[in-house]
This record gives structure tokens, C-alpha cells and sequence, in this order.
């Protein structure tokens, strides 16, 4: 109980400050697909992307610090999420984007 309460009061000092990530593609400006409003789009987003405020993720900072193993759950979700992104850049800018079909909902809920 002590340590959810003080990672609370830590969540709470932290919470105006935003947590980015940096979130890196490797893209060619002279594939077809670079320039298209669909590929800026999803640049502009990667370029913005942030994983949310403290203020926003202190309930999952809690239930991390409180649950055996759940730093390492929250880390991988946030891990999951930007390769998303990626994916989606990918998608969006290359002509022949990698296989990242492990990344598909589809492909992992329910089995």
C-alpha cells in the first residue's frame, strides 16, 4: 500500500510534464509513395506522436508499480504501440513496406 501510495505522489509531482517518444522510420524520398498526403500525414503524426502526459498514465503507473511484473506490462504495451505507428508509416510511404503482420489485432487476439 505504501508504495502505491508514493508512486502516486510522484505521478502527481510529474503529471504537467509530457513523456515522448522518439519514434525513428527509415524512408527513401525517392519512393513514389513519399510525397502523398497520406504518407505526410502519417509523418506528421510520427513526428507528434507522444505516449500521453503523466497527469494521463498515472493509473496505469500505479497498477504497474503495484502488480508483480507490471512495469515490464506497461513497457511492453507502450514498446507495442509505437512499432504500430511505425507499421503505419511504413504502410503509408514505402511501395514495398516490410512484413509486420505480428502486429495485426487480428493475428494475436483470441489465440
Amino acid at each position: 500500500m505504501r508504495k502505491i501510495v508514493l508512486m502516486a505522489a510522484c505521478a502527481a509531482c510529474f503529471s504537467g510534464h509530457a513523456a515522448t517518444a522518439q519514434i525513428t522510420v527509415e524512408l527513401s524520398a525517392k519512393d513514389p509513395k513519399f510525397n502523398t498526403p497520406a504518407c505526410v500525414a502519417m509523418r506528421e503524426k510520427a513526428r507528434t506522436y507522444s505516449d500521453g502526459t503523466l497527469a494521463e498514465r498515472a493509473g496505469t503507473f500505479i497498477i504497474g508499480a503495484g502488480a508483480p511484473g507490471g512495469g515490464l506490462a506497461v513497457m511492453a504495451a507502450e514498446q507495442r504501440k509505437r512499432e504500430i505507428v511505425v507499421r503505419d508509416v511504413e504502410l503509408a510511404c514505402m511501395s514495398n513496406p516490410p512484413n509486420r503482420a505480428y502486429l495485426d489485432p487480428a493475428a494475436t487476439i483470441g489465440k
